[in-house]
């Protein structure tokens, strides 16, 4: 696998060590290297949200021609050298399946295939892994586009994917997943979240170019149009359940369902 050196510049306690992968932004490559340019979180949203900033502000430091991303984790200081390499591997792992997902749908809608690359060395913390991953600037087109991205970055927890090679193989095993038919390492909220999701998701590759039509990176970030009291939750969720804020999204996703008789 390919190394990409990374310019770390993370505070020791930002990558959480968690039961769930930790999210970062990296700069465009800059002289052989790209930087880490936020801090490490495990919501997606607020990973979102960190993006938006960027957009809202005229400062966009990551690269605009595709999506490019950190996906890291963390144990802790104190384990043991077996621990610590049963972990990596397991990272690993699941790192390979979630590319694996992305893959079989980007296939589906004709879409530049994800890559993951291994990072030089850890963020500050001695019990870390981090790997670099891109793909089709697409998955940036709108926050619940980005919001179902990093979930898939998830979803390789879920070691049934092993077994997933086509869209109608991927689906049936997300259904099993989501009706606890089938286990594995994933957190239970990332199930609830997958389980609530799913019927909308080829639905909304298929269809990125109508719900989004016109809309630019700046249009689909906008505190204009995604109105909320406090802070910003706008992702997949919100989307599937006729939540989202952008009243514009709101109705076309609702003729869009309407159209294709969905249920959800």
């Amino acid at each position: 696998m390919a190394v990409v050196k990374i310019k770390w510049t993370n505070s020791p306690s930002s990558m959480y060590a968690a039961n769930a992968p930790n999210f970062a932004w990296v700069s465009r490559a800059e002289g052989g290297e790209r930087r880490q340019v936020s801090e490490f979180m495990t919501c997606r949203e607020t990973f979102i949200d960190r993006l938006r900033k960027q957009i809202e502000s005229n400062n966009v430091v990551v690269p605009k021609n595709r999506v490019a991303f950190l996906v890291g984790r963390a144990i802790s200081y104190d384990c043991t050298k077996i621990t610590k390499e049963r972990f990596q591997k397991r990272f690993y792992e699941d790192m390979r399946r979630a590319v694996r997902i992305a893959n079989i749908l980007e296939a589906h809608v004709g879409w530049t295939r994800t890559r993951m690359f291994a990072t030089n060395g850890t963020p500050t913390r001695r019990n870390a892994a981090a790997y670099l991953i891109t793909g089709s600037a697409k998955w940036m087109r709108s926050p619940h586009l980005l919001s179902l991205y990093a979930l898939i970055m998830r979803m390789g927890r879920f070691e049934a994917y092993d077994n997933a090679n086509t869209i109608e193989g991927f689906m049936e095993i997300t259904k099993k997943i989501c009706n606890k038919q089938l286990g594995g390492q994933g957190l239970n909220g990332d199930r609830n979240w997958m389980r609530q999701t799913q019927y909308c998701w080829l639905p909304l590759l298929e269809n990125v170019n109508t719900v989004y039509k016109g809309f630019t990176l700046k249009r689909s970030y906008s505190h204009k149009y995604l109105k909320q009291d406090s802070g910003f939750s706008e992702g997949i969720w919100r989307l599937a359940k006729g939540r989202t804020t952008d009243l514009e999204v709101k109705n076309r996703w609702s003729e869009l369902k309407k159209t294709l008789k969905l249920k959800g």
